[in-house]
């Protein structure tokens, strides 16, 4: 990775040429996330509070949102440069970057309260979601382009509700990203967009993350029957298998998984013992993460080829500790930080003490240190113990 990987990323300085892409009113952040040409920022930064001052449907989008209760909520924006490239000013990049900025904040999220007594985080990506009506291109008025309805509509008498189904972000509850993660995807979504390198790398890249997104959401389509935790555990074997693909003619299957997941190197001696894995008519002796997945993947062909199920089929159940269970949708996200850390090669690429720079501040931290909270989370799973400590 760059000595340098945010240097050149940070540059909205000059509000008159942004303009609002859409506001996400469950998301409440404290300070810009930005790249040259595309940022999310608070709805408090001066930038979208000038932007509000000569855009009427700006103004309103971030002054009309309220809770169940009817108090006012704070939201957050995404903004993109005039002078973005075309490779920027698309669908594509733009979701893509919300992206790369929820699902890092939702795998920290993840591995703080898997086996604690709290949630930690922002853990769905119900959260990061675009809300329908935004500016139209000279701010005047609401625009909703969608598949079930076009609407066009005055700012006047805006007034715009949060989801009611998640709590609101507080100190526990805040976005908080996963540095290493971010960073990484930051770079290649620089790459991919601003710098318009296309290769297959990249595309699978975001389109595992598009997938992952949809996993991440609340799962509540049926009322939260477990089928619905079955179609999320299918998603998130999808988002793996997608980022193994090799590419045309090429093959993604759960080997293809496994051989990414083991690049994975887990200092704890629960993370390292060998465990049996049954895998077409064979036994496979694979690392810890590994096993986590063919639980995984077993549970998908469950539900997806129509075998019978339980709610059980949605549980991992630790076979010494008959107490203790998990949710895979819980689960899913531990192992695909293992994937995307292995996908960049940090296991292999970085020594003991690794440095990176953030926001033009040189930080030095350990390996070892770096990755407890995730050894944790999936020790107090294998384990059956419940984690007393962050």
């Amino acid at each position: 990775m760059s000595e340098k990987p945010l240097s050149e990323l940070e540059g909205l300085g000059n509000h008159e040429k942004l303009k609002v892409f859409s506001v996400l009113p469950n998301l409440r952040i404290e300070k810009p996330i930005e790249t040259k040409f595309v940022g999310l920022l608070p709805d408090t930064d001066y930038r979208v509070v000038e932007i509000a001052k000569r855009d009427p449907a700006v103004f309103a989008l971030i002054n009309g949102f309220s809770d169940r209760s009817g108090d006012k909520c704070n939201v957050s924006v995404m903004v993109i440069h005039d002078d973005a490239p075309d490779s920027v000013k698309n669908i594509n990049a733009l979701v893509s970057f919300r992206n790369i900025f929820a699902i890092s904040c939702i795998l920290r999220g993840w591995q703080f309260t898997v086996g604690s007594l709290n949630a930690n985080g922002t853990l769905y990506s119900d959260y990061f979601d675009f809300y329908p009506f935004g500016p139209t291109r000279d701010g005047k008025d609401l625009l909703l382009m969608g598949h079930a309805l076009n609407s066009f509509d005055s700012p006047d008498n805006f007034r715009g509700q949060t989801y009611p189904d998640i709590l609101i972000t507080d100190n526990f509850l805040r976005p908080e990203p996963h540095e290493i993660i971010f960073n990484f995807l930051r770079k290649a979504w620089v790459n991919r967009f601003e710098k318009g390198r296309k290769n297959w790398r990249y595309n699978k890249l975001f389109r595992s993350l598009a997938i992952a997104y949809h996993a991440c959401s609340l799962p509540k389509k049926n009322g939260l029957l477990f089928y619905d935790l079955g179609i999320s555990i299918a998603l998130w074997v999808s988002t793996f298998e997608i980022l193994v693909h090799p590419g045309k003619n090429g093959k993604s299957d759960a080997p293809a998984v496994w051989t990414l997941l083991s690049k994975a190197q887990l200092g704890d001696r629960i993370l390292k013992r060998r465990r049996k894995i049954k895998y077409r008519g064979k036994i496979i002796n694979g690392k810890a993460v590994e096993f986590l997945y063919w639980r995984l993947y077993e549970a998908r062909n469950d539900f997806l080829h129509g075998n019978p199920v339980t709610p059980n089929d949605a549980l991992y159940k630790n076979p010494k500790h008959h107490g203790k269970v998990t949710l895979l949708n819980h689960l899913a996200p531990l192992l695909y930080q293992v994937a995307l850390l292995s996908y960049f090669d940090w296991f292999a690429k970085s020594p003991k003490t690794k440095k990176f720079t953030v926001s033009s501040v040189n930080i030095h931290f350990s390996r070892g240190i770096s990755l407890v909270p995730l050894q944790n989370a999936l020790k107090s799973i294998l384990a059956g113990k419940e984690r007393r400590y962050l």
